[in-house]
């Protein structure tokens, strides 16, 4: 054998020997690979389940977030509708509180007006009360003074009263005597006439040219030629004459008016009246 196919057996045998290496080698590194894959591809399994479970749930959650959001952007829009609202209503508000404060203040102005004339109006009043109280003052010192002019008129007008009584009943006698001095001169029943009961009281009905008309008549005691007094009760004449009675009825009788003596020219209300009152004379 040659050195060449020495080298060679041994440059075989070596090969031989890394051949058997790789081998081994590769069975090792190929069981190796085997567990480790078959681990890997657990690990891979159990990351794609998990992975799986986590997108599932990451689903849910998302639908979960939808639904939230959902809610969230109604809220926001129902909130932004409120707003809007509110500042639609805040801005007429405003404008309500512009116009109110405009009118307050002119109503304040109003006031401040009113009440500086009502200032000027109670000083007026007060002038007008503090004239009154002096007008009052005056009136009643008038009034003080006109009811003792009023009380001295009384008194002056019972006093002529009083006198005229006194001279109708001169009168009267003044009649009497003219009338006793008539009849003393006509020789009529000598000077002696018929007198009427004490308690006569008759009315005058009628007067026409100086002649009355009275009642009552020959019932209650009248009788012709009998002189009778008329009297008035209203007014200032009391005395307005006489009567000389011609007719008697038995309810009426009729007789001539004499005035009294006083009385020169009658008129008006000094002639006998219907209603006026006739007594004994």
């Amino acid at each position: 054998m040659t050195a060449l196919g020495k080298m060679m057996v041994v440059f075989v045998f070596l090969l031989s020997l890394v051949w058997a290496g790789l081998v081994v080698n590769t069975w090792v590194t190929r069981t190796n690979w085997k567990a480790e894959a078959d681990k890997q591809s657990k690990i891979a399994k159990e990351n794609y389940d998990g992975a799986k479970s986590l997108a599932e749930q990451a689903k849910a959650d998302r639908s979960a977030s939808d639904s939230k959001v959902a809610a969230l952007q109604a809220n926001v829009e129902r909130l932004q509708q409120q707003n809007n609202d509110g500042r639609d209503q805040y801005t007429k508000l405003y404008g309500a509180y512009e116009t109110k404060l405009k009118s307050d203040r002119e109503n304040e102005k109003k006031t401040d007006d009113q009440q500086t004339e009502l200032k000027k109006l109670q000083n007026q009043i007060d002038v007008q009360l503090a004239n009154l109280k002096t007008m009052e003052a005056d009136l009643n010192a008038q009034v003080i003074l006109t009811q003792k002019n009023q009380n001295l008129k009384d008194e002056a007008v019972r006093s002529a009263n009083a006198e005229k009584q006194r001279a109708d009943l001169l009168v009267d006698k003044l009649q009497k005597k003219e009338e006793e001095l008539a009849q003393a001169k006509q020789g009529v029943g000598g000077g002696i006439r018929p007198l009427a009961p004490e308690d006569f009281r008759g009315t005058v009905k009628a007067y026409s040219g100086g002649f009355v008309e009275i009642t009552p008549g020959l019932n209650a005691g009248l009788k012709p030629g009998t002189v009778l007094k008329i009297q008035r009760r209203v007014g200032d004449k009391n005395f307005i004459g006489t009567i000389l009675i011609g007719t008697v009825d038995p309810d009426r009788a009729t007789g001539t008016w004499t005035a009294p003596s006083y009385v020169k020219n009658p008129k008006g209300d000094d002639f006998p009246q219907v209603g006026d009152e006739v007594v004994p004379k």
